[in-house]
């Protein structure tokens, strides 16, 4: 599921301007294909998963300016 959310997150920094719609269109797509597939998704859970992603990433991103300055 993190990595369905992942890929959904990267779509999205695609198709949307801001971070909120970016949100918006993440948890639709997410909340559309669960349902499409009778899957049970808890959006609260969702979206903590979502904000532990992003902190992934921006430590991820972190760590490489930072190789890069040694």
């Amino acid at each position: 599921m993190l990595s369905f959310l992942i890929s959904l997150m990267e779509q999205a920094e695609e198709k949307c301007e801001n971070g909120a719609t970016r949100k918006e269109w993440v948890m639709v797509m997410v909340q559309t294909s669960a349902e499409y597939i009778n899957y049970p998704v808890d959006t609260s859970a969702l979206s903590t998963m979502e904000e532990d992603a992003k902190r992934r990433e921006r430590s991820k991103l972190r760590d490489l300016l930072l190789e890069s300055y040694r």
